[in-house]
């Protein structure tokens, strides 16, 4: 299951009626099932990244350290992405053409060793991606926060998406485009091993067994 927890300033003023006593936030914690179906197969073959021509909302309008769900951007770039391939991933670029995000996933790419992903200055900083940062400094290999621009992912080794649900989702198209051998890359697959040895669970094994449900 996903655990997802709202935190809100409660009811905003012009809506308190007044005399009238309010709280001042509102928590809301509950479960999702996590859908394994909708990504499981790409552990194998890997996702299609496409960069839709809505850009992420500038870090000076809205600082992207803040997890809102006012997420208007990513909403119509995936509605963008889907659009060019029903089964293909947004992956919102910024003002500058840089590579940002997708709609809840972080993003990194594999070069000659070294693996990069957009500083945080134009993305969330997601706790799968700090797991990967973390992982990959325990395993020696080479990371740089960096601006990404789409010339490095045509030119990548190997890429994937980081998120609570998948963990780390091998990514072997970019605009159509193959990326690398157009397979999961080694590094990409010793990150996702390393994960599962850190958690004691396999999690490509787990989410590939709910294809096999009848």
């Amino acid at each position: 299951y996903w655990i997802f927890q709202h935190v809100s300033a409660g009811v905003v003023p012009q809506f308190r009626y007044e005399g009238r006593a309010y709280k001042d936030f509102t928590v809301i914690i509950y479960c999702w099932t996590l859908p394994f179906k909708a990504y499981a197969r790409y552990y194998e073959v890997g996702a299609h990244a496409i960069t839709p021509w809505v850009r992420r909302i500038s870090p000076q309008c809205v600082d992207p350290k803040i997890k809102t769900c006012s997420r208007m951007d990513l909403n119509l770039g995936t509605r963008e992405a889907k659009l060019i391939d029903p089964d293909g991933y947004c992956l919102l670029l910024d003002e500058q053409a840089n590579v940002a995000e997708g709609d809840g996933y972080n993003f990194f790419i594999v070069s000659k060793g070294v693996l990069r992903t957009p500083s945080l200055r134009n993305v969330l900083g997601g706790i799968s991606r700090e797991m990967v940062i973390e992982l990959a400094k325990e395993m020696e290999i080479c990371v740089q926060e960096t601006d990404i621009q789409t010339y490095d992912v045509y030119n990548a080794d190997e890429a994937f998406f980081t998120a609570t649900s998948y963990c780390i989702l091998p990514v072997t198209k970019f605009n159509g485009i193959q990326i690398g051998q157009g397979k999961p890359g080694p590094l990409t697959k010793r990150l996702l091993e390393a994960w599962s040895n850190k958690v004691d669970v396999n999690i490509v094994k787990q989410a590939l067994s709910h294809l096999e449900e009848k």
